[in-house]
């Protein structure tokens, strides 16, 4: 587990992709990447075999949604906060459906890495950690790491250290700012210039 996306891509980044000469990278979220539009990613490296692709459900009711929740919490209203979570939940659920679809449609070439990052925040997590174990499907070269915010972090700490340990995931980031738009924008950058 990484702290912050920064620690991730100086240390973890370099160490899960070594060696790798092509890649096809997708970055998933039902969100955004902040600073990139769905789709492909045009690379201008001196180095060739690097494909990045951004998948997103851009849900900007969440962050209203998200700012309702903590009201609903703080001031103790447990029922408006319950029938605030379901609907982030249901809309998170149906924008990572989305996403998913959109994702195995990108034909992805059997002999190519996958380098997967995918968002799974507190409205879908269950749903994008499902997701991004069904990516290790695609090549069993495949590197797959999970953002994650640090909402409910004790519940999905135990449900990713355990996937980490099974091989089910490469790793895990915990970000502090919900909605890993910034986040995923530092990973991907990241990437790039580690590609180089």
């Amino acid at each position: 587990m990484y702290y912050e996306p920064e620690e991730f891509v100086l240390s973890g980044l370099p160490k899960l992709l070594k060696g790798f000469d092509s890649l096809d990278a997708v970055f998933a979220t039902y969100n955004s990447v902040h600073g990139y539009h769905d789709g492909l990613v045009h690379v201008y490296n001196s180095r060739q075999g690097l494909r990045i692709t951004v998948q997103s459900g851009c849900q900007p009711c969440h962050k209203e949604g998200n700012k309702i929740l903590r009201y609903a919490m703080v001031s103790g209203n447990i029922s408006l906060g319950m029938r605030v979570y379901d609907k982030l939940q249901a809309i998170g659920d149906e924008a990572q459906s989305l996403v998913e679809a959109k994702v195995m449609s990108n034909g992805f070439q059997a002999d190519t890495p996958i380098f997967g990052v995918v968002y799974a925040g507190y409205t879908s997590f269950q749903h994008s950690f499902q997701f991004a174990k069904s990516l290790r499907s695609i090549n069993h070269d495949s590197k797959v790491v999970i953002l994650t915010c640090d909402c409910d972090l004790e519940r999905k700490s135990l449900i990713l250290d355990a996937a980490v340990a099974s091989g089910t995931i490469d790793d895990y980031i915990v970000t502090f700012m919900c909605g890993g738009n910034i986040g995923m924008k530092m990973i991907l950058n990241g990437l790039i210039d580690f590609w180089g």
